[in-house]
């Protein structure tokens, strides 16, 4: 066990009298020039502290053994002052291992003007690649309070990097969602638990950035207010995000030449800038009914707007080839207006229903997005003399989505001794109404497409758990069974669908621990359900020769997934991953060989099975450097059919993620990250090294209540996505370099009281699956 002991203005006092009695047996040591000592103590046995030194009050502490991990730390009074009180410290670890949990703590002395991502940064597993957090390379979802944050992953990382950890008490994640959540939880869960003050009060916390990409400046702005007068407490965030971009791709597509195209070759330069405007809001309340019993209730919502001005010129060959002229040219001016309007609402009720554990909560929730989507787009045609050898043509494309969710969930816990039983029902609705209206003019004449479909979608679920520990081996036992029923009825395309179908969900947990070594293994069978707007069969052109649709006909698919977790001495971690799945939602792409126009397309298309091994470190190499340090290697098989070919992929790859905090001094902290990713595969594409080094500073001012930040991502300006595939009739190499440095100075400043205490988890929203489809 570690100990410190200071002086009142917090400097450490060299020469302490240390003595420790534990069971009978008494044990001396004195402390260094850091007022530090460590001492040999038997694990969960109660034991007296005596601290003395000349010129300072003695001090005499009891200790029951319950944090016999933890750093104490004690203060001595002078003599010549009066001593009034005494503060027994017990600080966690900022990182512990928990059966299924990494459980960060945030310290709100060392966090002042520091983020939510700031702080996640530091935890095993997580990465953050293209302004998207990942976990174990699989995007987060993020809860406050046990709901679901539903905003696209990009927008999330600028929600979450503008939340002070100053206002959380602990952030969890949840490495594998048991039976108590929704079956469609594939990967990771980030859950914000709020710091709650102990009486009536508030802490606020604004945000202020400024920044720079290549050509164009961004920014933003954020408030978050810890609250709390009576029995009412609270959380409320709003955050204003600005942020014009710049992309620039070239693609390159090899055509086999049939009979009715003799084009070999089409290479594509597409430029677009994008200016997206996001004003996410969070807010939760909970009311103390009474010492048992609370209500309350956490609001999401959102606006957004990202007008996009794309142009793209196409050039087309038969027998030439680069740097021989091309035989014709289609230039594309476009210009893109998408507009989301989302709101949800979740109220709860939970109760203790007796001091042994037993409770009952309840749930309700109703979600509605409202979007809009409007394209235009013309169509330029030229010989290779210059001369226009076709007239213009032109796409008109307008799209309205409202999608509507209603949900009730009913959870209830009951300790049966050692054992704890766990079961809870939910049942949710969702509606999906869009109008789409297509126009096309060209030398053909026009053509209209007017389609309004809709999508119902039901979900009764059920679960029932059990948990607890036998011979030292902890674990968790669970069942969640779903029935799905669907109607749809896209009528004018492609016809109504009706079906349903009943699937069980089976969890298994074991875990063992000895002091502060955790060996835990999971299995997991889940549902990935498509998202909504890959069921909408509606044509996206982004250039000329190519366009992405959906699939009415997508269906699910169920998976398999194992993971090893071994943490050693809570500083090292090795895990080991094996996924796997059949009826794969594969995006590839297919040739239309009269009009050259490749096709993007998704389809339940083959097989799909991942093995993982990632050895890591995070803690202290020194005492002013703390590292989070991952390499992860993988293999992926995946088998498909295209054009009537069968498909094989078996690739192995490796990342290297390295996040390092040197404490400079008291007020000045240095981050640096850096993360390198060897050719892997995306779907049925494969895609080429890239690798980034970011860097920050910070410093803390007034006192530590504000910090002036800088920071500059993509130092050396290396993001760049290049990608390849082969298909039967086509193939494709792209490389797109967007403004991934971003140079951004930071400003937070926290103030109201200054003390909290823990606040409670509560259980998932009703209605997290539908939500997190919306996106």
């Amino acid at each position: 066990m570690k100990m410190v002991v200071i002086s009142p203005d917090s400097a450490g006092i060299e020469g302490v009298t240390v003595k420790v009695n534990q069971k009978g047996k008494e044990l001396v040591s004195l402390t260094n020039s850091k007022g530090e000592t460590n001492m040999m103590l038997q694990q969960n046995a109660a034991f007296t502290i005596t601290l003395s030194h000349i010129g300072f009050n003695s001090l005499v502490a009891k200790n029951e053994g319950s944090n016999h991990e933890l750093l104490l730390k004690f203060m001595l009074t002078p003599k010549n002052k009066e001593l009034k009180e005494v503060n027994v410290v017990a600080e966690k670890p900022m990182i512990t291992m928990d059966m299924n949990k990494i459980i960060l703590s945030v310290d709100k002395n060392k966090v002042a003007g520091q983020s939510v991502v700031d702080m996640l940064k530091k935890a095993p597993g997580i990465t953050i690649q293209n302004n998207i957090i990942l976990f174990e390379g699989k995007p987060i979802t993020a809860q406050m309070k046990g709901r679901t944050i539903h905003l696209s992953a990009s927008i999330l990382t600028d929600f979450l990097g503008a939340t002070a950890a100053a206002g959380i008490n602990e952030i969890e994640i949840i490495t594998v969602p048991l039976a108590n959540t929704d079956a469609s939880f594939t990967s990771a869960i980030v859950n914000l638990k709020p710091a709650q003050l102990p009486g009536n009060g508030y802490n606020t916390n604004v945000s202020l950035k400024i920044g720079a990409r290549e050509e164009f400046g961004n920014g933003g702005i954020g408030t978050s207010v810890n609250f709390k007068h009576n029995k009412l407490s609270g959380l409320v965030s709003l955050n204003y995000a600005r942020d014009p971009q710049l992309s620039k791709g070239d693609v390159t597509r090899h055509l086999i030449p049939t009979v009715n195209s003799k084009t070999t070759l089409i290479q594509e330069n597409n430029n677009s800038k994008s200016t997206p405007e996001n004003m996410p809001l969070s807010l939760s309340l909970e009311y103390a009914l009474s010492r048992k019993s609370q209500i309350g209730t956490v609001i999401n919502g959102m606006l957004s707007r990202t007008p996009t001005d794309r142009f793209s010129a196409s050039y087309t060959f038969t027998h030439n080839q680069p740097p021989m002229p091309a035989d014709s040219l289609v230039s594309m001016d476009a210009r893109q207006l998408k507009k989301n309007q989302y709101g949800a609402i979740d109220l709860y009720y939970k109760v203790k229903l007796d001091s042994l554990g037993q409770e009952l909560s309840m749930n309700v929730a109703y979600s509605k997005v409202h979007g809009t989507s409007g394209n235009q787009q013309q169509y330029d045609y030229f010989l290779q003399d210059g001369s226009i050898y076709q007239d213009p043509s032109f796409l008109l494309q307008d799209a309205v989505l409202d999608l509507s969710t209603k949900s009730i969930q009913a959870d209830y816990t009951k300790p049966f001794g050692k054992v704890k039983f766990e079961s809870g029902l939910k049942y949710g609705w969702t509606n999906v109404d869009q109008d789409l209206n297509q126009t096309i003019i060209n030398k053909n004449g026009t053509s209209n497409l007017i389609d309004a479909p809709v999508y119902q979608e039901n979900i009764f679920a059920g679960y029932a758990s059990i948990s607890g520990a036998w011979s030292g081996i902890s674990y968790a036992l669970g069942i969640r069974g779903e029935n799905t029923a669907i109607k749809s009825f896209p009528l004018e395309i492609y016809g109504g669908n009706n079906t349903s179908y009943f699937r069980l969900f089976p969890t298994l947990l074991l875990s063992k621990r000895k002091g502060k070594h955790n060996l835990v293994l999971t299995y997991k069978k889940s549902i990935e359900r498509p998202k909504f707007y890959r069921l909408t069969n509606f044509k996206n052109y982004t250039s000329p020769f190519y366009y992405y649709t959906g699939n009415p006909a997508l269906q699910p698919y169920f998976q398999n997934a194992t993971r090893l977790s071994w943490t050693i001495a809570n500083k090292y971690q090795i895990v080991a991953s094996y996924t796997w799945y059949k009826n794969n939602m594969l995006e590839y792409e297919e040739l239309d060989t009269i009009n050259n126009i490749t096709k993007g397309l998704i389809a339940n298309n083959g097989t799909f099975k991942n093995i993982s091994v990632s050895p890591g470190y995070f803690g202290n190499i020194t005492r002013w450097w703390y590292t989070n340090s991952g390499f992860r290697i993988t293999q992926k098989y995946i088998r498909f059919v295209t054009d009537g070919e069968t498909v094989s992929i078996d690739n192995t790859s490796y990342g290297i993620n390295v996040s390092n905090t040197f404490t400079i001094s008291k007020s000045i902290k240095l981050e640096m990250y850096a993360y390198y990713s060897s050719p892997t595969y995306f779907s049925a594409s494969r895609t080429e090294p890239f690798y980034f080094l970011d860097l920050s500073v910070y410093k803390n001012i007034l006192k530590g209540a504000g910090q002036i930040s800088l920071s500059v991502s993509d130092v050396f300006y290396t993001n760049i996505n290049k990608m390849h595939a082969q298909y039967a009739l086509v193939s494709f190499d792209s490389q797109n370099r967007w403004d991934s440095r971003n140079v951004v100075a930071g400003f937070n400043y926290r103030f109201g009281s200054k003390n909290y205490k823990n606040n409670q988890l509560k259980k998932g929203s009703a209605a997290d699956d539908i939500k997190s489809r919306s996106y």
